[in-house]
């Protein structure tokens, strides 16, 4: 066993370097996970016409003390039995969602994983919930909802060496949210810098983990909740993030988690020893 764990990290390590992409995408969460001060829904001098679809409140900035939210119109796209997709609707206009990308986020999410998946007839969302156990119920709505969005992440083309991916935030499950089980994930440079389908559907199971990690326990260490986030896509057969950048320096605690890459690294190279070490039973246990 240890041997073919061995054997199945470096396929991993081969896939996830193979892309030589020099922007890392990072996942949103560790910044919200502990949301806390006033929040304010920000009064934004608008076009009111611009409203006329249904509207989301989403974070004015993803990092700081102060917590603003704006009220954003989304267009939605496809609608599934048990969730729906929006996408922003100035993100649409400007023709970063093509409609192609929307089929294939519902066909995995919903219908089928790749190859390589536990379980490749079962979509990202049948399978996290056999691993993770199942979204929390919001009132009477337990329905997924993706959100097709320019994370407001301070990305700078040429310059950021990360940018946010996707987020889930715990915001939404509350009152001054949106009160729905919600997912982000982002158009610009995630879905238009050649990044390609896999890192969309590492993000989607990566952050459908933290949403229902959330519902069974919102005080979940970071490193713990990551590492867990991290193992989710491998399990569905998409490529997981490189190890190297822990690897060249593993003299760091493990429950240690201060968002660089190589924090995701040595917490996601766990996680996957855990697994392959011990099963899909011990892994359930820890949610």
């Amino acid at each position: 066993p240890d041997l073919q764990w061995l054997s199945y990290c470096s396929l991993i390590f081969l896939v996830a370097t193979a892309g030589g992409q020099t922007t890392a995408p990072i996942c949103g969460y560790p910044q919200l996970h502990d949301p806390q001060g006033e929040v304010t829904l920000r009064q934004l001098q608008i076009d009111k016409s611009f409203l006329d679809g249904p509207t989301f409140k989403i974070r004015e900035k993803l990092t700081g003390d102060e917590i603003n939210l704006i009220q954003v119109s989304f267009t939605e796209l496809y609608v599934g039995d048990d969730f729906v997709i929006f996408g922003e609707t100035a993100e649409i206009d400007s023709g970063r969602i093509p409609t192609g990308t929307v089929a294939a986020i519902a066909e995995n999410f919903a219908s089928s994983t790749a190859p390589g998946s536990i379980d490749p007839t079962r979509g990202i969302k049948a399978i996290s919930e056999m691993l993770f156990g199942p979204p929390p119920q919001i009132g009477e709505d337990s329905k997924v909802y993706i959100l097709l969005i320019d994370v407001r992440d301070d990305y700078v083309p040429d310059s950021s060496e990360e940018f946010v991916a996707g987020y889930f935030d715990p915001l939404d499950q509350i009152s001054a949210g949106n009160m729905k089980n919600i997912i982000y994930l982002d158009t610009y440079p995630g879905m238009s810098s050649g990044f390609g389908s896999g890192l969309l559907m590492n993000t989607l199971a990566h952050e459908y983990q933290h949403l229902i990690h959330y519902g069974r326990d919102p005080d979940e260490d970071v490193w713990l909740n990551e590492g867990l986030s991290e193992l989710a896509p491998q399990l569905m057969g998409i490529a997981g993030r490189d190890f190297s950048s822990y690897l060249a320096d593993t003299n760091v605690m493990l429950d240690q988690f201060g968002g660089r890459i190589a924090d995701y690294a040595r917490c996601g190279l766990f996680m996957t020893y855990y697994f392959h070490r011990f099963g899909q039973g011990a892994i359930t246990a820890l949610v």
